[in-house]
């Protein structure tokens, strides 16, 4: 459900030849040191991609300036900056080259004269708890289309709040988000959010739902965004079960004596972020008889010896209660134990699980980029499924070429003016989306597999299957 992010493969020239960058460096090492100052500007005044990327897997770590020393701290080496870029002699260029998946988006920063800065040639910067970073992205990454603020599609509304727990003896700031045109005469099912002022300001949730919800990936919901007082503690150690009494025996009833809610238990998710993926699974394995599914990024397992993990091993509930979980190949030791939870539920034959890693790091990049994967495994809109060919008020029209190429044409045989359409994945992912114009859909961007198109308007609806090879 993303834009593909288009990359400009990098080439460098060089008396106008094109060739790679450590064939330039070995250019520069070969000329009098006195005109490699002039050649290292003409570089950054005709490059304007940073870092440099190359054959889909390399990227070049560049930055200009007069340093004693220049290291790389990132995603990449659990932010330690040990990665030290090489000073090109006789010159203000420090440079440092890396090879990652095609896919990969990972956040980063120079240490330059033991300084923390971000990368001042590279715009992209992805916000993170402690405030932005530089962004590497990858040529095959794709950049999240659904976290943005689209005008035109119809917005829920937040509102804040101030909830007294006894069981805790504080106050915590809610934000609840109404789907667009709530009804108070319909019932919405419910996600729960811990570190909710995060998931709203760094993680786009707000954005997400909208999106989601417009374009009919899941069921129009309501969100609870819960910001913690004292979050370690709280999620993880000594006030993790009077938190959790508040979240349950207080939140909960607080929730749906205010608004709209189903209180079925199979309604109600809780979803969270390392930490705040800790206490989701905490909740869940205590009380199923009031929140039926859960969602992790990158849930924290090693507090209090695993303490949680052993008790969804033990847990029967925990067989068929939906769960959705994402995580990054860059989590170090996290990584590994996600694994192992993957492959060993998968083993035991578990029941609506949902494992997805991508070759990311532990950072709000990944999961903002991933809150719709999680949101649409628990709360998949019904009405996704509809069969093949299926024609509500008669568009009558065919798809060719079937295999798609780069582009899909449409004969319409009864013209219809506002007829929007959206590619969707097997996963129920929309990867294209706009408004047909009659002429042909661009489909380039697609990779290889089987997607639904769904043509509609707000009378009609027709929906057929498409071929990428």
């Amino acid at each position: 459900m993303k834009k593909v992010l288009l990359v400009l493969f990098a080439l460098f020239l060089w008396q106008g030849q094109a060739q790679s960058f450590s064939s330039w460096i070995n250019h520069l090492n070969n000329i009098a040191a006195p005109l490699r100052q002039a050649k290292v500007d003409s570089f950054f005044l005709s490059n304007t991609q940073y870092p440099l990327l190359e054959n889909d897997t390399i990227a070049h770590f560049l930055l200009k300036g007069s340093y004693n020393s220049v290291a790389l701290a990132g995603d990449m080496n659990s932010w330690q900056p040990a990665d030290a870029l090489l000073n090109m002699g006789g010159t203000d260029m420090w440079y440092l080259t890396k090879t990652y998946p095609n896919k990969a988006r990972l956040d980063y920063k120079f240490v330059a004269n033991n300084n923390w800065m971000l990368d001042p040639r590279n715009p992209r910067t992805v916000a993170g708890g402690f405030g932005p970073n530089s962004e590497l992205a990858m040529p095959q990454y794709v950049q999240p289309w659904e976290i943005e603020d689209r005008p035109g599609i119809p917005k829920g509304q937040v509102t804040s709040f101030n909830l007294a727990s006894t069981a805790v003896g504080a106050n915590y700031q809610i934000q609840v988000y109404l789907p667009p045109n709530y009804n108070s005469n319909s019932s919405y099912p419910v996600a729960y959010f811990h570190d909710g002022q995060e998931y709203l300001s760094l993680g786009s949730a707000r954005h997400v739902l909208d999106n989601l919800i417009d374009s009919n990936q899941i069921e129009p919901l309501i969100g609870v965004f819960v910001r913690p007082n004292n979050r370690n503690d709280e999620y993880a150690f000594a006030l993790k079960d009077d938190y959790t009494e508040f979240f349950v025996n207080e939140l909960v009833p607080w929730v749906d004596a205010q608004f709209s809610t189903r209180q079925d238990s199979s309604q109600r998710a809780t979803i969270g972020a390392s930490f705040g993926g800790h206490i989701s699974a905490w909740i869940v394995t205590h009380h199923p008889e009031v929140f039926g599914k859960h969602g992790q990024h990158s849930g924290a397992w090693w507090p209090n010896n695993y303490q949680v993990l052993n008790l969804i091993a033990q847990d029967i509930h925990q067989e068929q209660m939906p769960m959705a979980a994402v995580w990054g190949s860059y989590e170090g030791n996290l990584t590994n134990m996600w694994q192992l939870v993957a492959d060993s539920m998968q083993w035991f034959g578990y029941q609506n699980k949902y494992f997805q890693e991508y070759p990311e790091g532990h950072s709000w990049g990944l999961w903002r980029a991933t809150l719709d994967e999680i949101l649409i495994s628990l709360f998949r809109s019904q009405s996704i499924g509809i069969e093949e060919g299926m024609d509500y008020s008669g568009i009558s029209c065919s798809v060719y070429p079937n295999p798609v190429g780069d582009h899909l044409f449409i004969d319409m045989k009864n013209p219809m003016k506002g007829l929007s359409y959206q590619v969707i994945d097997p996963m129920g992912r929309v990867q294209l989306w706009g408004i047909f114009d009659g002429h042909a859909i661009n489909t380039q961007s697609l990779g290889a597999g089987t997607f639904t198109l769904v043509l509609s308007n707000e009378y009609t609806k027709k929906v057929l299957r498409l071929i990428k090879q």
